[in-house]
């Protein structure tokens, strides 16, 4: 009697929780993602690692900011090193409806140019990431389904396969992402073509906490397909410092804005 009554209460107290803890869907954990305090803006400072297929390593030093608005996200971004690429600037628009705009600007060109929606799969600045890649992602612009739960670096994370709604959405045909069901960040994502062909992971080796917020402080693209990765160090962030609304424009491109220290 007694261990049917300890079973009984058992039963009771696991049906219990799941009913206070429903199993969460795709959707659900990807709109956590989105969701999680990111700051309501960010500068850091960075430095890139292009490496080929056979080693060489090429560097590069940038500066990036972030701003949320009421009716989206915009960033900028900036090379302040080597020379060759120093004054180059890139700016993305993302509204929380409708299409974004991202334009860039090169010194030697004294031009900014509109990147063509066309180009959206195009590598960024010999990047292992796309114009694509730059941009805001949005929760409904995907089907998600929670197709389990794995240990990555020792944290569970719920795995999330997401496929465009609609034909030329995304120039993926589906991507898989990890997340960390602790903090609600992607610490690993693959991408695939539209032909279910796998292209490229993105991993997350090294996450801190900056002033109260989880911050990626380590950033690795693989690109099987190029043979090619890039990896992204944050040597120094700061979040919530004011940034005005002239840096996230065309003439703070033209003028170099970032690149003051």
């Amino acid at each position: 009697m007694r261990l049917r009554l300890a079973l009984s209460i058992g039963l009771a107290f696991l049906l219990g929780l799941g009913a206070a803890y429903p199993e969460l869907t795709g959707e659900e954990v990807m709109r956590r993602v989105k969701g999680r305090d990111d700051g309501e803006d960010m500068i850091a400072d960075t430095t890139m690692k292009l490496i080929n297929k056979r080693g060489q390593v090429r560097v590069r030093k940038v500066r990036m900011f972030r701003k949320d608005y009421e009716d989206g996200v915009r960033k900028i971004i900036f090379f302040l090193a080597p020379a060759d690429v120093k004054g180059t600037a890139f700016l993305s628009w993302d509204p929380s409806e409708g299409e974004g705009a991202q334009w860039i600007y090169i010194p030697a060109l004294r031009k900014v140019r509109r990147i063509a929606s066309s180009r959206r799969g195009d590598y960024f600045m010999g990047t292992d990431f796309t114009y694509e890649d730059l941009g805001e992602w949005r929760v409904e612009d995907y089907r998600h389904k929670l197709i389990g739960e794995e240990v990555v670096d020792g944290h569970k994370c719920y795995v999330v396969e997401s496929v465009p709604k609609e034909k030329g959405k995304s120039v993926y045909g589906r991507k898989v992402a990890w997340v960390r069901e602790d903090i609600w960040m992607i610490v690993r994502a693959d991408f695939y073509d539209k032909k279910g062909r796998f292209i490229k992971r993105m991993t997350v080796p090294r996450v801190e906490k900056v002033n109260g917020i989880w911050t990626a402080m380590e950033l690795r693209m693989d690109n099987e397909r190029k043979r090619h990765k890039t990896i992204i160090l944050i040597e120094d962030v700061k979040y919530n410092t004011g940034i005005p609304d002239d840096m996230f424009t065309q003439r703070a491109m033209i003028r170099g804005a970032g690149l003051r220290s």
